[in-house]
């Protein structure tokens, strides 16, 4: 029996020598990244293509280095919380470069992220974030008449994509030119009143002078570019 016991407590202490629990190996930590991109121009009309390029690299002993087969997700965001209007996406090249054109629909920020790799090792994500203007097409006309009363009536339309609505009530600005050459502002109004897919404005002015009028749009500079109607003789 002793003789069983010794040997037994020395199989034990070999089993235990044997079999020490060793803890998970050291994760390996992910690798910094770094994007940069930039686009061709910062102001599009609605319809034409913006170009996007950039380069993609991470952190190596030999300083930054390009990563292929990188995932580029490029969201058109409404501001910083980024509730998107439109998304595309590209991988980079061998070198970690990447060229995407597209469309953007209307003035917003382009949030550009390096999502994840299809190859290499973990990888931290990175971003960057362009702002671009977008032009929407918009008609905008006025009639200008004086009435028997003697008053000046102006009264137009402005006409915009229902899919991208201005951000609030267009302002019109009314000017009187004695000469056709030099501008007075006289009146501004806001276009608020809708019918019929357009914004409708229209006013009253006491102005007993004959002379040259006009209206022009160009509150909203971000949203579509600036409007002059031709000039109208008033008697």
């Amino acid at each position: 029996m002793h003789h069983f016991r010794r040997w037994a407590i020395a199989a034990l202490a070999a089993l235990c020598a044997t079999t020490l629990v060793t803890g998970p190996a050291d994760a390996v930590p992910a690798v910094p990244t770094q994007l940069t991109a930039s686009t061709d121009v910062t102001e599009v009309d609605a319809g034409q293509e913006v170009t996007i390029t950039g380069w993609l690299t991470k952190d190596s002993p030999d300083g930054q280095v390009g990563v292929s087969g990188g995932h580029i997700v490029i969201h058109l965001c409404d501001g910083p919380g980024c509730t998107p209007w439109g998304t595309t996406d590209t991988i980079t090249d061998a070198t970690g470069h990447f060229t995407k054109r597209f469309a953007p629909s209307r003035t917003s920020l382009l949030y550009i992220q390096f999502a994840w790799p299809s190859t290499g090792p973990d990888l931290l994500p990175s971003s960057v974030v362009r702002p671009i203007t977008v032009f929407q097409p918009i008609s905008f006309g006025s009639q200008i008449a004086r009435m028997a009363d003697g008053q000046v009536r102006a009264y137009g339309g402005y006409g915009y994509p229902t899919q991208v609505p201005p951000p609030s009530a267009p302002v019109s600005r009314i000017e009187y030119s004695a000469d056709g050459a030099t501008w007075t502002p006289v009146h501004s109004v806001a276009l608020a009143h809708f019918m019929y897919g357009y914004l409708f404005y229209s006013e009253y002015l006491v102005h007993p002078d004959p002379g040259y009028w006009r209206t022009v749009y160009d509150n909203r500079p971000t949203y579509a570019r600036p409007v002059t109607t031709p000039a109208v003789y008033v008697a």
